[in-house]
């Protein structure tokens, strides 16, 4: 099941951002029989034998464009995979924390909270903060901008429980923000 799954992987990757030969697959275990692996595209990608099982993703993959993607929703996608690679890292950056404390509830998040969270003052907050060239302001305008267009683009829920989520009052003021943001209202973004 898993060289079967990571076969059709590695032809989703060449579906999505063609060839892309850094990306490969090691097996522990001998080929079975019957697989019917393309070797031409996955030659050298698909490796049976292996001294360890891994899928090796190189950092740098992460710049392939893919071929079919909305301009928005990769670069919201490639966004949040560079914030999940540096935590797996342990590059956690003030920034970083604040975004995620700021995830996790958008609609009620102050910097009084988030400095709370951080066990610092809302001075050494910001002190942190503009010594990584961003403001708290502008750091929880990204996040509640990029949420917007998530949920809006998942398409699983209505414009005014989006407003309600992020804590506007009302579906106009949300409306007028997420304008000024992407130049289309919600219900206009939804649609393109």
């Amino acid at each position: 099941m898993v060289t079967y799954c990571g076969a059709v992987l590695l032809r989703l990757l060449n579906i999505l951002v063609g060839d892309a030969p850094d990306i490969t697959l090691s097996l522990g275990w001998p080929a079975p029989e019957g697989l019917p692996v393309d070797q031409d595209r996955l030659a050298g990608r698909l490796v049976f034998d292996a001294s360890l099982s891994i899928l090796h993703f190189p950092v740098d993959a992460v710049n392939h464009v893919c071929r079919f993607s909305d301009p928005v929703a990769y670069r919201l996608a490639i966004s949040d995979l560079q914030r999940r690679l540096d935590e797996r890292s342990k590059i956690a950056s003030y920034s970083d924390k604040v975004r995620r404390l700021i995830e996790k509830r958008p609609a009620d998040c102050g910097s009084q909270w988030i400095a709370d969270e951080l066990s610092i003052s809302t001075s050494t907050l910001k002190r942190r903060l503009s010594e990584e060239g961003m403001t708290y302001r502008g750091l929880r305008q990204s996040v509640i901008r990029e949420y917007a267009i998530l949920r809006l683009l998942d398409g699983s829920v209505s414009a005014s429980e989006i407003a309600t989520d992020l804590g506007y009052s009302d579906l106009a003021s949300f409306s007028h923000a997420f304008k000024h943001w992407t130049g289309h209202p919600p219900t206009g973004f939804r649609r393109r």
